[in-house]
């Protein structure tokens, strides 16, 4: 039996019947056309609503959905989170192994690392779920992946999901859980591991699972083979935009004007940890190179602060942003300017995701980044 087996608690290909934990909404374009859809909740204690995409508001438009869903929560009396973060980081800190949680989200795997289902629903089963408290899914088929080797010192987990997503064939994926386990899971943090498990859906599947005790598997990816790969830009101009990465050697044909470093991948404390030894003693960014750092809620900012990650940040140059979900910015700060080319620990590399149509958004691991910022940029030679 797979482990979505008995989770759902049917076979593969038969109806379960799921009542999730937690239900997420959160401001995201097109929250509004679901909000007016919704006659009832059923209990409000399923449901919380984050503020988390667009922090502070950089359009009207997210103001607007911010007065959208606190209509909608003083009327249902619904848990309403702001300034905490990333709803996925806030959570993956809050709740228990074996709850289910659902939202409209495309990151929802990212709750494995806590032994938690995470699933990302359609509108209508969406809705459905804060309507009656559950839904109707068909079992999906299971594909499996053991990882194995020992993955090299100076490498991480952005390397690690990279190289594995660009191994990975969507047809192989479409539309199954991906059942994953290995000892290197067991030895990254919560944090790390949930940037992990939060990629693995980027080929097609529905939601991914974590096995400690894996054994055989449709696919073994052995960590000792993982290099340095740079994901590429995509002219597609959505989340689901292909995921094709390529030798680091492109970069030295790319001059960058900026780098980011948040999101649920990358603006952990961990991740800026990391970011703060990579740094070193270095003196300062290059100039004319701008280093945003977002942190993903506002528990890791204070712990970057009480650490003093903050202030080595700000003397080498990097402007701090407010804790949130940075991967797609229409306006505002770390937005793109026409044309420009960043480098990110982000999830995403299509047309306009940081803003500009024209720009051009690579993913990198933090090494690379830390590396490309204190890169003389070649228009100042």
């Amino acid at each position: 039996m797979t482990q979505i087996e008995k989770i759902m608690g049917s076979k593969q290909g038969e109806q379960a019947e799921i009542t999730p934990n937690i239900i997420v909404l959160n401001d995201y374009s097109e929250i509004d056309s679901i909000l007016n859809k919704i006659k009832a909740v059923n209990d409000n204690k399923q449901l919380k609503i984050f503020i988390d995409q667009d922090v502070p508001s950089g359009d009207p438009r997210t103001s607007e959905l911010f007065g959208e869903l606190t209509k909608f929560s003083k009327k249902y009396q619904i848990d309403f989170i702001q300034a905490k973060g990333i709803g996925y980081s806030y959570l993956l800190n809050e709740i228990s192994a074996d709850q289910v949680v659902v939202s409209l989200g495309q990151h929802n795997s990212i709750y494995a690392a806590k032994h938690s289902l995470g699933l990302n629903l359609q509108p209508d089963d969406f809705i459905q779920a804060i309507e009656t408290g559950h839904f109707a899914m068909t079992v999906p088929e299971t594909y499996t992946i053991k990882l194995t080797g020992k993955l090299s010192n100076d490498l991480d987990v952005r390397d690690v999901y990279i190289n594995l997503l660009s191994k990975l064939k969507r047809k192989d994926t479409e539309g199954k859980v991906l059942e994953i386990g290995g000892t290197y899971l067991d030895s990254l943090s919560e944090s790390q591991r949930g940037a992990f498990f939060s990629m693995m859906a980027r080929k097609g599947a529905v939601t991914a699972v974590w096995n400690e005790k894996l054994s055989v598997a449709d696919m073994e990816f052995d960590l000792a083979g993982v290099q340095s790969l740079l994901v590429l830009p995509t002219t597609t101009s959505t989340t689901n935009s292909p995921y094709v990465a390529a030798p680091m050697s492109i970069l030295e044909d790319v001059d960058f004007n900026a780098g980011m470093i948040g999101g649920y991948t990358g603006g952990d404390i961990d991740s800026l940890r990391l970011a703060a030894k990579l740094i070193g003693d270095h003196q300062h960014v290059a100039f004319g190179f701008r280093l945003n750092i977002c942190p993903a809620t506002s528990q890791d900012y204070l712990l970057a602060l009480k650490e003093g990650l903050v202030s080595k940040f700000i003397d080498y140059g990097a402007q701090m942003i407010a804790p949130g979900d940075k991967n797609i910015v229409a306006q505002g700060a770390g937005a793109a300017g026409p044309g420009e080319r960043i480098l990110t620990v982000g999830s995403y590399t299509f047309s306009n995701c940081l803003g500009s149509s024209d720009a051009n958004v690579y993913v990198s691991d933090m090494k690379t980044l830390i590396e490309v910022s204190l890169r003389e940029r070649r228009q100042f030679k």
